[in-house]
């Protein structure tokens, strides 16, 4: 059972993602939200320090979902090798997904970088672990060679956050719904087929 403090975090939370939703990061205000469910402003900062911490632990409860949604995918999953797809081809998808649901054109995204610094560490320290996690699994197994997990894990994820910032720059787009994904994904397919090929162990 949540305790009243909880409980209240959760309200400002939920309204937050309203305003966050409606108008955006840059013209919502604490004021906006405390207004919304009936407390001070003052009050506010008993449970939140200011509109980036709040906005912070918006993206972080934004990915867990998404972690949670890939563990799902993952289950269905019959060999290391379509592991590692449905888990490239969910990340890339994840970053955008995540960023229209509050709103966020890329130049803001860009401009607040800073700001959700915290939660992009903390979601790439997790994804690297799970695709280490796959990368293991397909050598305990004999489906890969052995190989340094860990690196190969940093490797993929660096490559599509590459290719990811490439399109950002060289595609001058406003929003990321303008964003090709799908150029993104049939790049990243092509690039895991070499790299499973060279990692399948010959029968």
């Amino acid at each position: 059972m949540k305790s009243a403090y909880d409980a209240k975090r959760e309200q400002i939370k939920q309204a937050a993602k309203v305003f966050f939703i409606q108008y955006g990061y840059y013209k919502t205000t604490l004021e906006d939200i405390a207004r919304h469910i009936g407390i001070k402003k003052n009050s506010l900062y008993y449970y939140f320090p200011n509109k980036e911490t709040l906005f912070n632990e918006l993206i972080q409860n934004e990915a867990e979902e998404v972690f949670l949604n890939i563990e799902k995918a993952l289950k269905s999953c019959k060999s290391a090798s379509q592991k590692m797809k449905v888990f490239s081809k969910r990340v890339i998808y994840a970053h955008v997904e995540r960023s229209n649901v509050y709103s966020i054109t890329l130049q803001i995204f860009l401009e607040i970088g800073d700001i959700i610094e915290q939660s992009y560490k903390g979601f790439r320290k997790r994804a690297s672990s799970i695709l280490e996690n796959i990368l293991t699994e397909g050598v305990k197994s004999g489906e890969f060679k052995k190989h340094n997990t860990t690196e190969l894990s940093e490797y993929i994820l660096t490559v599509i956050n590459s290719l990811e910032y490439k399109e950002f720059r060289i595609a001058h787009i406003d929003s990321f719904d303008q964003l090709d994904l799908t150029k993104i994904e049939k790049t990243i397919m092509k690039i895991l087929d070499y790299i499973i090929a060279g990692l399948t162990c010959k029968k």
